[in-house]
């Protein structure tokens, strides 16, 4: 059915030349009474759909009025469907429309539009699962100028409530079924991981493989194999979500000990570096042979690098957090453009800081005095605070606006890139 759509009266009588002598007040439906209408027979994901109350009939032309959000709106439409004033209609269109002016037209019976009568139905549907589905099959079922009835809502509701339970009664077989099958690949899983140390889990995110197990693109090496660690139930502990932390914390129990590998390119070819090492020894833990205490071996496992020195292995074994969090900042920006300030530790009292190819030792009082703000970093610089913090660095102002606008351009080429 043809339809037009008007925001306003005034909107509405400029397009009929009329004077409609209609008060923007003037009653709609009942807006309790129109909010559960919507909720039963308008809650879908296919359709856009209103309840409108027709309150002229002007010239062969129904108007109806709308009450979208609270706002009074008014829809036309020839009455080839004969409505009268006072028929309660569902006005409905596919979410995706070809023509914006092209809606289904259906009467609603005046008997279903009771508050309780609706609430009712609103709660079975809800209660059997149906409800969106209940609101799709009524509207596509209908052409313009049908009516929904209590019979047309009753033998629906059956009927989908029927289909509803039949397909529940089939779901439950296949997933007995789903359930049988996979016990018997676990069951074989099972026994390959505890005769071979092989395992392929978590949708290939986890593999072990004899005494090695990668997990998120790093591999952890065991002096023994891994059945001879873990049980397969355990194994169950690592996911693709694990971390080198999770990795620690639950081999500590075992006190087995591990190394850390990274995959990286070496002369073309992909290869397995190592990181660290980690030994369990009594009650001590060791990093690459250096002792860590127990309440610092976190901080070091997030921190440790294949670069990393033993004498930096001891500093960071003993770092406070305030240390801790300069050797862990990253992005540090300005004005939004973020730079490459890299810090690492030269002795427990000083920093090596680069920048721009350059690079200086800065003492902690330096680094706290420019860094912090409060016990936080602050990892947004002002520019008058960046240019005395690169001050420190020996690094002049006209040089380091030479080396912004570099990264600036190299910034709007990146974001150009994408939006295209």
């Amino acid at each position: 059915m043809k339809t037009k759509k008007f925001n306003n009266i005034i909107d509405l009588e400029m397009s009929l030349f009329k004077d409609l002598d209609m008060k923007e007040e003037e009653e709609g439906l009942n807006e309790d009474l129109r909010i559960a209408t919507q909720e039963l027979l308008c809650d879908n994901y296919e359709y856009n759909s209103d309840i409108c109350l027709v309150v002229k009939i002007l010239d062969n032309k129904a108007i109806c009025l709308l009450n979208e959000y609270y706002n009074r709106k008014y829809l036309t439409f020839d009455n080839t469907l004969n409505v009268k004033v006072g028929d309660i209609l569902l006005v409905s269109q596919e979410k995706y429309p070809t023509d914006n002016n092209d809606r289904k037209i259906v009467k609603i019976e005046n008997s279903v539009v009771k508050k309780r009568y609706l609430d009712n139905k609103v709660d079975l549907c809800n209660s059997n699962g149906i409800k969106s589905e209940f609101s799709i099959t009524i509207i596509s079922n209908l052409k313009d100028g049908d009516v929904i009835t209590k019979d047309l809502i009753e033998n629906t509701i059956k009927k989908l409530i029927k289909k509803a339970e039949e397909e529940k009664e089939k779901q439950a077989e296949k997933d007995k079924e789903d359930e049988e099958m996979k016990k018997e690949e676990l069951c074989a899983e099972k026994e390959k991981f505890e005769k071979e140390s092989i395992l392929l889990d978590d949708g290939g995110e986890v593999t072990i493989t004899k005494n090695e197990m990668k997990v998120r693109g790093r591999k952890y090496v065991f002096e023994k194999s891994i059945n001879k660690i873990f049980n397969y139930e355990e194994t169950k502990y690592f996911s693709g979500w694990t971390g080198e932390i999770d990795i620690y914390d639950k081999v500590k129990e075992k006190k087995e000990n591990y190394r850390v590998e990274e995959r990286e390119d070496v002369l073309q070819k992909e290869e397995w570096v190592k990181i660290y090492g980690m030994e369990f020894e009594d009650d001590k833990v060791k990093i690459n042979e250096v002792p860590i205490t127990k309440s610092r071996i976190h901080t070091v496992i997030n921190n440790v690098r294949k670069e990393t020195t033993k004498e930096e292995l001891e500093l960071l074994s003993k770092l406070s957090i305030m240390k801790m969090d300069v050797l862990q900042t990253k992005n540090i920006s300005c004005n939004g453009i973020v730079l490459d300030i890299n810090f690492s530790l030269f002795d427990k009292d000083t920093f090596k800081v680069k920048f721009m190819k350059k690079t200086k030792k800065l003492s902690w009082d330096i680094i706290k005095k420019h860094l912090f703000y409060g016990r936080g970093i602050n990892t947004n610089f002002s520019g008058e605070s960046l240019i005395n913090f690169l001050k420190k660095l020996g690094i002049k102002k006209q040089d380091f606006y030479s080396h912004l606008k570099k990264a600036v351009l190299i910034k709007s080429l990146e974001d150009e890139s994408k939006n295209n």
